[in-house]
């Protein structure tokens, strides 16, 4: 992440001096989209995730394998007794237990996006 944040800093410092030229400027902005893009790479995804990896290791925390999480969170769905009377058609918010099946599908998509796109 420092990277994206370091690619972003530099091109909005270079963007704030007061003697920078518009076609400059632009192929600046241009430059730093098409970094952005690389980092929504799987390969660069897996060089993240990796280092992540490591950290979390180096600092005692745990890593969940995939399967394991998906067991700790399946729970016996039980429907609410308002519903008794009712055809439900929804999955009444439970669709997190079945959405963490690919835990690091998931982490790419609401974690590392969600930092390059905003």
């Amino acid at each position: 992440m420092e990277q994206v944040l370091s690619t972003v800093h530099c091109l909005s410092s270079e963007i704030q001096n007061s003697k920078i030229l518009l076609p400059t400027a632009i192929n600046l902005v241009n430059s730093l989209k098409d970094e952005l893009i690389k980092y929504r790479s799987e390969e660069q995804f897996q060089i993240i995730y990796e280092k992540a990896k490591i950290c979390a290791l180096k600092n005692n925390i745990p890593i969940e394998r995939d399967d394991e999480r998906n067991n700790r969170l399946r729970q016996k769905y039980k429907p609410s007794k308002q519903f008794e009377d009712y055809f439900v058609m929804s999955t009444l918010g439970q669709s997190k237990i079945t959405q963490s099946k690919n835990s690091t599908k998931k982490i790419k998509t609401d974690v590392l996006y969600d930092v390059i796109d905003r």
